[in-house]
């Protein structure tokens, strides 16, 4: 990824243009466009697209459809300029650099050469890979299971609690009048390529990413709230009197009522817990001294080698954009990448000759569109080239 202020020029120079489009330019800005785009084939092309019509309107469209990411309010600041038709006009160029197809791309740097790729090019390809999508398996206490998806409503009793399959991907758990002595626990599993979210008996909303699992009690007991997790998965924790409890191997997050992410993947390097409200206690082992309390923004990292570290200020929009419904990626090397994508649309990815490229990228888009089109978005780099086989991804230089 560029620095800050290689990015701000770049929206300098999508402003001039826009102002260049329309007669709105001076004689000194004018020639400050015309030197930047002499500067580098990179910068000629990018000027091109800046000066394209057709691309201009299309990043006003894209603008509207990406709220979720608050795409117009990350530009406004930068080009200083207001809300009306006209301005929203000129601002379109600078989108651009935020919104090239269906994602926006702020700019992106390979092994310290700048390239720009023609967006006509995109992946060979034997077909494609449509995205995940809501689905999961229900594992009962009693070992039985249930294949859940997007289905109507369903509701059965299972030990204190009613049990509501509810449409849009959510099961809830109800708690009856009946008392227990004991805890009855379930298991739900999401594969790869799955996604699915849950209430349970004391309130708390859990949302589970792809090839993650989470086991939890039908009803809590007196005092406890635990439940274990594997893989990826955020909270909303009902407040009580007790601590809620997330178990990951070795490591607790205990808290009373927040929200905050949980990654505990096993083939990243570390367990990452991110906060967004409240606060959180995050530890490892019966040690205190291997423990640390986040706040908002903070995000706390276990190491492989038990070691806890704290980044004060944690990427929170890189964090939660799977549950926003996006892939967002801030300077993320190939592999952290491909290890996000092979997880959501149910792929392998190899490497040809087992080289590994070096590079970087800045980016987003949405989960629901087909593999082909992010891998056409990292192609964009010129460092990579990607076929699809099947279920599997190939990345060449």
């Amino acid at each position: 990824m560029m620095k800050q202020d290689k990015l701000d020029e770049i929206f300098r120079m999508a402003e001039l243009s826009a102002r260049s489009a329309e007669n709105r330019i001076g004689d000194a800005e004018k020639a400050e466009l015309e030197a930047w785009a002499a500067r580098s084939e990179s910068n000629r092309r990018l000027l091109e697209t800046f000066m394209d019509q057709d691309k201009r309107d299309q990043a006003l469209k894209e603008m509207r459809q990406y709220n979720a990411v608050n795409a117009w309010q990350r530009v406004q600041p930068k080009m200083k300029v207001g809300r009306s038709a006209g301005r929203r006009r000129m601002a379109a160029a600078a989108v651009i650099a935020l919104l090239l197809g269906s994602a926006y791309l702020a700019h992106y740097k390979v092994s310290n050469r700048d390239k720009v790729v023609s967006s006509t090019t995109g992946p060979s390809r034997a077909g494609d890979v449509p995205p995940g999508g809501i689905k999961a398996t229900l594992i009962l206490a009693n070992g039985s299971s249930l294949q859940l998806g997007n289905r109507k409503d369903s509701t059965f009793r299972q030990g204190a609690s009613m049990v509501v399959q509810q449409p849009q991907g959510s099961i809830a758990y109800n708690p009856t009048a009946e008392k227990t002595e004991t805890l009855q626990y379930n298991t739900l599993i999401t594969p790869r390529g799955g996604e699915y979210s849950l209430v349970l008996a004391d309130g708390t909303r859990v949302w589970l990413n792809a090839a993650s699992s989470l086991r939890y009690p039908t009803a809590f007991a007196a005092g406890q709230r635990n439940v274990q997790l594997a893989g990826e998965a955020y909270f909303e924790v009902a407040p009580g009197l007790h601590p809620f409890t997330v178990s990951v191997g070795q490591m607790e997050v205990k808290v009373l009522g927040t929200h905050f992410n949980v990654n505990a993947y096993p083939d990243e390097t570390a367990v990452a817990t991110t906060l967004l409200e409240g606060k959180v206690r995050v530890s490892y082992g019966p040690d205190e001294n291997h423990s640390l309390m986040i706040e908002p923004g903070e995000q706390a990292r276990l190491g492989r080698n038990g070691q806890i570290s704290l980044v004060k200020d944690a990427d929170v929009d890189e964090v939660m954009a799977w549950k926003n419904g996006l892939f967002v990626f801030h300077n993320d090397d190939l592999p952290s990448i491909m290890r996000r994508l092979a997880r959501w649309y149910n792929v392998d990815v190899e490497y040809e000759n087992g080289h590994i490229p070096a590079i970087h990228f800045t980016g987003a888009v949405r989960r629901q569109e087909n593999i082909s089109k992010i891998l056409k978005m990292l192609e964009l780099t010129g460092g990579t080239r990607y076929s699809i086989d099947g279920n599997r991804i190939i990345v060449t230089n």
